[in-house]
């Protein structure tokens, strides 16, 4: 039930930027309760569906905005969509370029649904295991008394 809460509640998080689904992962991975390959499924399984969202409604929402429609209209679309599983890659591993507006975009550019889909779920799991798993390798060298009860109860 904890890992469907995880996936369900990061779904929002690429829109809604106050869910942060990395802080839970480092949280739920220092605590030590829970299975971190899991958590890291959970947590890029979650995000994919969020993106996958986008993919197919930002570009709508986009188009809606005469400003942001003529910023897009000023890419040079062939030029982006040759470098597009780099960048899109590096936005999923790390972040930079922002992900989120790579797959609000990659619909008005010509991007394939399942290009963007393995690379979006196979960068978040990367980037996952490495944020759940590394709080969960020190979480034997860490006191973690310091976290108020009511907290590590949501762990």
């Amino acid at each position: 039930m904890f890992y469907l809460l995880t996936f369900l509640a990061v779904i929002p998080s690429p829109v809604l930027m106050f869910i942060n689904g990395e802080a839970w992962a480092v949280f739920v991975g220092l605590m030590g309760t829970r299975d971190w390959m899991l958590l890291a499924l959970a947590i890029a399984c979650g995000q994919t569906v969020g993106f996958t969202l986008l993919y197919f409604f930002g570009g709508k929402a986009l188009g809606r905005i005469p400003k942001l429609q003529r910023a897009v209209d000023r890419f040079d679309k062939e030029k982006l969509k040759a470098r597009s599983p780099w960048l899109l890659s590096l936005g999923a591993l790390v972040g930079l370029p922002p992900h989120n507006v790579m797959c609000a975009i990659s619909p008005l550019v010509g991007l394939p649904f399942r290009q963007i889909f393995i690379i979006t779920l196979l960068g978040r799991g990367v980037r996952y295991m490495v944020l759940a798993g590394t709080p969960a390798y020190f979480a034997q060298y860490i006191d973690t008394s310091w976290i108020p009860e009511w907290l590590r109860a949501l762990a």
